[in-house]
C-alpha cells in the first residue's frame, strides 16, 4: 500500500513537473504582415488562425498581425480574406518574421509567404538580391544576369562566354557561390566562365563590404551568390514547362520545374535544355559560335522540429563554339583580321560545332544539416564538386580530334557554422571552414601542359558580429 501511495506521488509529481514546463516553454510569439500581392497595400482584418489550436489573430490597419503565448514552436499559419485566395504556411520559431502576399480570386496568381531565416541574419551593409524569371535563362548566359546590379558588369569573351566584374575585379578576385557551396571551376583564364545549371539558380545576390570576410581572400572585390529555390514543405505537387526560341541563331529551349512537399519532407527538380546555331550580325554570319547546354538539378528536404537536412544536387553539360575568325597564328594574321572588317573564314550557317572550342561538364553534391537547439544554431556542410574541362584548337591532322587542354579538377568544402542567440543589441555567427581541391591533366593532349597538377588545402575560421545602434 505503502508502495502504491509512493508511485502515485510520484507520478503526480512527474505530471506537474511535465505540466509547469510546458507551460513555461509558452513563449514563442508570432508576427507578420499580411499584403496585397498585386497592389502592395496591406489588407486590415485578415484572419491569421494557428491550425493545431484555437489561437488566432485579425491584422491591424497596417496588415500587421501577433499571436502571443505559443506553446508549440513548430505550426501551420491558416490566413483567410474576404476575395483572396487562402494560404496556409508551415511556420518554425527559428525562421524570419513571415509577409504574407495573397493574390485575389479573380487572378491567375498564387499567395505566397516570404520568410528568412537567422543563419541568414548577420550579412553585409552592401548586399543586392534579385529574383530570377526562368524565361531570361533561356535567352541569357547566367553570367550576364548579373549586369543589372549596381557595381557590376562583365567580361564577355565570344559571344557565349561571359563572368561578372565587380570594382572593377573579375575571375579568382571574384568568389562565385552556388547554392551555398563555393564554385569549383578553371577561372584563371579570362574565357573561362562559371559553369552553372541556369534551371537551379532562382535568386542572385552580390555582396560588397566587409560581409565578405567570412568567403576568404578570393572575395577581394566581391561574393556572387546563385541560389536554388528551396524545397517548400505541405506543397502540393506542380510544376511548370517552358520553351522559347531565339531567332539569332535559331535556338531552340525548354526548361521544366517539379515539386511537391508534405508535413516532414518536400522536393524539387528541375531541368533546361538549349541548342544554337551559328549567330548572325547585320551583314555577316559569326561561324562557329553554336553552343548546346543541358542540365538539370534535385534539391530535397527532411525537416523536424530540432533539425532540418537537405540533400541537393545539380550537374550541366557544355559544348560552346568559339567564333572561328577570332583565332590568329601570328601578328600578321592579327593585323589582315583587323583590317578585313568581317571575320574569316566564314561558314554556312549550321547547328555543327568545330573547333575552337570548348567542352565542360560540371557536377555538385551537397549535404547541409541544421541544429536548432533553443536559441543557437548550429550548421554542418559538406559539398563535392567536380569539373572536366577540355579546350579544343584548331590543329592538323589526327590531333585535331585531341584537346590542347584537358583538366580534371576535383573539390572538396566541408563547414561548422554556428549562430549564437541575439543578446541585447548585439548579434553574429562564427564558423570552421575547409577547402581542398584536386587539379590534374588527362594525358594524350600533346603540349606540355598549360597549368600543372597541384593539390590544395586552405583551413579558415571566422566571426562576424555585429549591433543594432
Amino acid at each position: 500500500m505503502v508502495l502504491i501511495r509512493s508511485l502515485l506521488i510520484g507520478l503526480l509529481l512527474i505530471v506537474a513537473i511535465l505540466s509547469f514546463a510546458q507551460s513555461a516553454e509558452c513563449d514563442f510569439t508570432i508576427k507578420g504582415i499580411v499584403i496585397d500581392q498585386s497592389t502592395g497595400e496591406p489588407l486590415p482584418f485578415a484572419t491569421v488562425l494557428i491550425q493545431e489550436s484555437t489561437k488566432g489573430a485579425v491584422t491591424d490597419d497596417s496588415g500587421a498581425f501577433i499571436i502571443p503565448d505559443n506553446c508549440e514552436d513548430e505550426v501551420h499559419l491558416e490566413i483567410r480574406y474576404t476575395g483572396y485566395k487562402t494560404v496556409i504556411h508551415h511556420h518554425d520559431f527559428h525562421h524570419d518574421d513571415p509577409i504574407v502576399y495573397l493574390a485575389p480570386d479573380a487572378t491567375l496568381l498564387e499567395s505566397v509567404v516570404i520568410e528568412g531565416s537567422r543563419l541568414g541574419a548577420i550579412k553585409s551593409v552592401v548586399m543586392q538580391t534579385q529574383e530570377i524569371e526562368k524565361i531570361a535563362l533561356m535567352s541569357q548566359s547566367i553570367g550576364s544576369l548579373t549586369e543589372e546590379f549596381s557595381g557590376v558588369t562583365t567580361l564577355q569573351t565570344g559571344t557565349n562566354i561571359s563572368k561578372p566584374i565587380v570594382h572593377g575585379l573579375h575571375s579568382n578576385r571574384v568568389l562565385v557561390m552556388n547554392d551555398g557551396l563555393r564554385h569549383a571551376y578553371q577561372v584563371w583564364g579570362e574565357e573561362h566562365a562559371p559553369e552553372i545549371d541556369p534551371s537551379h539558380v532562382d535568386e542572385i545576390e552580390v555582396v560588397k563590404g566587409a560581409g565578405t570576410v567570412k568567403y576568404g581572400p578570393e572575395a577581394l572585390g566581391g561574393v556572387v551568390l546563385y541560389n536554388s529555390k528551396k524545397p517548400a514543405l505541405d506543397e502540393q505537387l506542380g510544376g511548370s514547362v517552358g520553351v522559347g526560341y531565339q531567332t539569332n541563331g535559331r535556338a531552340p529551349s525548354a526548361q521544366m520545374t517539379l515539386s511537391g512537399g508534405s508535413h516532414r519532407f518536400a522536393w524539387n527538380t528541375s531541368g533546361f535544355g538549349v541548342v544554337q546555331g551559328s549567330l548572325e550580325a547585320p551583314e555577316y554570319l559569326l561561324s562557329n559560335t553554336g553552343k548546346r547546354e543541358y542540365g538539370g538539378s534535385f534539391n530535397t528536404l527532411f525537416h523536424l522540429p530540432v533539425l532540418e537536412l537537405n540533400i541537393s544536387g545539380s550537374y550541366l553539360d557544355q559544348e560552346l563554339g568559339i567564333l572561328r575568325g577570332s583565332i590568329v597564328g601570328n601578328l600578321t594574321d592579327l593585323q589582315n583580321a583587323i583590317e578585313s572588317g568581317i571575320p574569316r573564314p566564314t561558314f554556312e550557317r549550321t547547328y555543327d560545332i568545330q573547333n575552337p572550342r570548348h567542352v565542360i561538364q560540371h557536377g555538385l553534391l551537397k549535404t547541409d544539416l541544421q541544429l536548432y537547439l533553443g536559441e543557437h544554431i548550429f550548421k554542418l556542410q559538406h559539398g563535392f564538386q567536380r569539373n572536366d574541362r577540355q579546350e579544343y584548337d584548331v590543329r592538323r591532322g589526327e590531333l585535331n580530334d585531341r584537346p590542347v587542354i584537358d583538366l580534371n579538377l576535383d573539390s572538396h568544402t566541408a563547414e561548422i557554422q554556428w549562430t549564437q542567440p541575439t543578446t541585447g543589441k548585439w548579434s553574429g555567427n562564427s564558423g570552421i571552414q575547409f577547402f581542398s581541391q584536386n587539379s590534374k591533366n588527362e594525358p594524350g593532349s600533346n603540349p606540355i601542359n598549360f597549368v600543372p597538377n597541384y593539390k590544395v588545402n586552405n583551413y579558415g575560421i571566422y566571426s562576424i558580429q555585429a549591433v543594432d545602434l
